[in-house]
Protein backbone atom coordinates (compact mmCIF):
# COMPACT_ATOMS: atom_id res chain seq x y z
CA UNK A 1 0.00 0.00 0.00
CA UNK A 2 1.56 3.24 -0.93
CA UNK A 3 1.33 6.11 1.42
CA UNK A 4 0.87 9.31 0.72
CA UNK A 5 2.80 12.53 2.22
CA UNK A 6 0.41 15.49 3.09
CA UNK A 7 3.24 17.72 4.32
CA UNK A 8 2.49 20.14 1.26
CA UNK A 9 -0.75 19.71 0.88
CA UNK A 10 -0.91 20.61 4.76
CA UNK A 11 1.33 23.74 3.95
CA UNK A 12 -0.44 24.98 1.05
CA UNK A 13 -3.62 25.12 2.76
CA UNK A 14 -2.61 26.55 5.87
CA UNK A 15 -0.69 29.33 3.68
CA UNK A 16 -4.67 29.81 1.87
CA UNK A 17 -6.08 30.38 5.09
CA UNK A 18 -3.71 32.46 6.75
CA UNK A 19 -3.50 35.08 3.64
CA UNK A 20 -7.48 35.16 2.46
CA UNK A 21 -7.39 38.24 4.66
CA UNK A 22 -4.32 40.47 3.07
CA UNK A 23 -5.38 43.82 3.21
CA UNK A 24 -3.26 46.90 2.09
CA UNK A 25 -4.00 50.43 3.13
CA UNK A 26 -2.63 53.48 0.88
CA UNK A 27 0.65 54.98 2.41
CA UNK A 28 -0.88 58.71 2.03
CA UNK A 29 -3.10 59.51 5.26
CA UNK A 30 -6.22 61.47 4.96
CA UNK A 31 -8.37 63.69 6.71
CA UNK A 32 -10.92 62.72 9.26
CA UNK A 33 -13.76 64.05 6.74
CA UNK A 34 -12.09 62.29 3.92
CA UNK A 35 -12.14 59.03 6.46
CA UNK A 36 -15.89 59.29 6.81
CA UNK A 37 -16.74 59.98 3.29
CA UNK A 38 -14.59 56.41 2.29
CA UNK A 39 -16.57 53.72 2.08
CA UNK A 40 -12.83 51.89 2.49
CA UNK A 41 -11.89 50.02 5.30
CA UNK A 42 -9.30 52.49 7.94
CA UNK A 43 -6.60 52.10 9.65
CA UNK A 44 -5.92 55.15 12.29
CA UNK A 45 -2.61 55.43 14.04
CA UNK A 46 -2.89 57.49 17.31
CA UNK A 47 0.09 59.82 18.63
CA UNK A 48 1.70 56.89 20.83
CA UNK A 49 2.02 54.88 17.43
CA UNK A 50 -1.20 52.29 18.43
CA UNK A 51 -2.80 51.13 15.18
CA UNK A 52 -6.61 50.66 15.19
CA UNK A 53 -8.60 49.28 12.17
CA UNK A 54 -12.49 49.79 11.75
CA UNK A 55 -14.63 48.89 8.63
CA UNK A 56 -16.39 52.39 8.78
CA UNK A 57 -16.07 55.69 10.92
CA UNK A 58 -19.32 57.84 11.46
CA UNK A 59 -19.82 61.34 13.16
CA UNK A 60 -22.82 61.67 15.06
CA UNK A 61 -23.50 64.83 16.83
CA UNK A 62 -20.14 66.26 16.47
CA UNK A 63 -19.21 62.89 18.05
CA UNK A 64 -16.81 60.43 16.41
CA UNK A 65 -17.71 56.76 15.70
CA UNK A 66 -15.58 53.92 14.46
CA UNK A 67 -17.24 50.37 13.69
CA UNK A 68 -15.43 47.39 14.11
CA UNK A 69 -16.18 43.56 14.61
CA UNK A 70 -16.91 42.89 18.12
CA UNK A 71 -14.33 40.03 17.97
CA UNK A 72 -11.33 42.21 16.71
CA UNK A 73 -8.06 43.41 18.30
CA UNK A 74 -9.85 47.32 17.91
CA UNK A 75 -12.51 46.38 19.47
CA UNK A 76 -10.82 44.60 22.39
CA UNK A 77 -8.17 47.26 22.91
CA UNK A 78 -10.92 49.96 23.10
CA UNK A 79 -13.64 47.65 24.83
CA UNK A 80 -14.49 50.40 27.75
CA UNK A 81 -15.44 52.83 24.90
CA UNK A 82 -17.94 51.11 23.55
CA UNK A 83 -21.23 52.55 22.90
CA UNK A 84 -23.34 50.27 20.80
CA UNK A 85 -22.86 46.48 19.96
CA UNK A 86 -25.05 45.49 17.14
CA UNK A 87 -25.18 41.42 17.93
CA UNK A 88 -26.97 41.01 14.56
CA UNK A 89 -24.18 42.10 12.07
CA UNK A 90 -21.43 41.56 14.70
CA UNK A 91 -20.14 45.15 15.38
CA UNK A 92 -19.93 47.55 17.68
CA UNK A 93 -20.00 50.91 17.99
CA UNK A 94 -17.00 52.74 19.48
CA UNK A 95 -16.35 56.33 20.53
CA UNK A 96 -13.33 58.05 19.52
CA UNK A 97 -11.51 61.58 20.66
CA UNK A 98 -9.96 62.90 17.41
CA UNK A 99 -7.36 64.66 19.55
CA UNK A 100 -5.77 60.95 19.76
CA UNK A 101 -5.63 59.90 16.42
CA UNK A 102 -2.94 61.64 14.63
CA UNK A 103 -3.61 59.57 11.02
CA UNK A 104 -6.09 57.95 9.07
CA UNK A 105 -5.24 55.42 6.00
CA UNK A 106 -7.80 54.30 3.89
CA UNK A 107 -7.75 50.66 2.67
CA UNK A 108 -6.20 49.93 -0.81
CA UNK A 109 -8.72 47.42 -2.13
CA UNK A 110 -7.12 47.29 -6.25
CA UNK A 111 -3.75 46.01 -4.27
CA UNK A 112 -5.65 44.11 -1.41
CA UNK A 113 -7.95 42.24 -4.31
CA UNK A 114 -4.59 41.69 -6.52
CA UNK A 115 -2.68 39.73 -3.14
CA UNK A 116 -5.56 38.03 -1.99
CA UNK A 117 -5.79 35.90 -5.73
CA UNK A 118 -2.31 36.45 -6.61
CA UNK A 119 -0.26 34.98 -3.43
CA UNK A 120 -2.33 31.91 -3.21
CA UNK A 121 -1.86 31.11 -7.01
CA UNK A 122 2.11 31.78 -5.90
CA UNK A 123 2.36 29.26 -2.84
CA UNK A 124 -0.06 26.75 -5.11
CA UNK A 125 2.08 26.72 -7.77
CA UNK A 126 5.71 26.63 -5.61
CA UNK A 127 4.22 23.70 -3.76
CA UNK A 128 3.55 21.82 -7.05
CA UNK A 129 6.94 22.71 -8.15
CA UNK A 130 8.73 20.66 -4.94
CA UNK A 131 5.90 17.57 -5.19
CA UNK A 132 7.21 14.73 -6.94
CA UNK A 133 5.14 13.99 -10.24
CA UNK A 134 2.74 11.11 -10.21
CA UNK A 135 0.19 13.32 -7.34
Amino acid sequence: MKTINLKGITIALSALMLLQSCRVYHKTNVTVDEAIASSNRIKAKTFVDVTYKFDDLLREDGQLYGIANSYSCTAKKLSLQIVEENSAEKNVKIFLTENTIKEYYLQNKTLSTILTVAIPVVVIIGIGAFLPRGY
